[in-house]
This record gives C-alpha cells, sequence and structure tokens, in this order.
C-alpha cells in the first residue's frame, strides 16, 4: 500500500494479493458474525432455561407448602386412628 501511495505501479500480483486478504477480511467478519448470532441465541436459550427453572422451583416450593398444610394433618389423624384402634385391640384381647 505504501507502494502505491508513493506513485508505484501495482502489478497484477499484487492486485490479487489484495484480493485475497480482502476475501479473508470478509471471512473473518461473516465468521465473527455467525459467531455472535451463535452466542445471542445461546444466551437467549439460558435466560429461558432460569426462567423455566425459577418458575418449577416455585411451583415445587408451592407443592411442598400444600404437602405440609393439607397432608401431614391428616397422616398425624390417621396415626391417632391406627393408635387407637391398636390400643382397642390390645384390650380386646386382653379382656
Amino acid at each position: 500500500m505504501l507502494f502505491l501511495a508513493q506513485g508505484g505501479v501495482a502489478s497484477a500480483g499484487d492486485i490479487g494479493l489484495l484480493y485475497q486478504y480482502g476475501g479473508l477480511v470478509f471471512l473473518s467478519v461473516v465468521a465473527l458474525a455467525a459467531v455472535r448470532v451463535l452466542f445471542s441465541r445461546e444466551a437467549k436459550s439460558l435466560d429461558l432455561e432460569r426462567e423455566r427453572a425459577d418458575r418449577l422451583q416455585e411451583e415445587l416450593r408451592k407443592l411442598n407448602a400444600t404437602i405440609q398444610d393439607r397432608f401431614v394433618p391428616a397422616l398425624e389423624r390417621s396415626q391417632q386412628t391406627v393408635e387407637r384402634a391398636l390400643k382397642l385391640i390390645a384390650r380386646r384381647d386382653d379382656g
């Protein structure tokens, strides 16, 4: 390039070399654009997966609260009922 700026005449080889470098630059730009598109796609996918995980974690928290609110008292009542039944059976066998 400095040679051309100083008034030299470019040969066919110089022009070919410039085309080769231009092709490399073009391919590099295309590759960088593809990487950027793929990276943004992966970043979006990651954000969606995080939102999904947060939603599922909240749903699990609600289900655990439901279990604690509804099923644990029911299990305690059924345990008391079985204990009473066992006591009645033991009294009947003793008597």
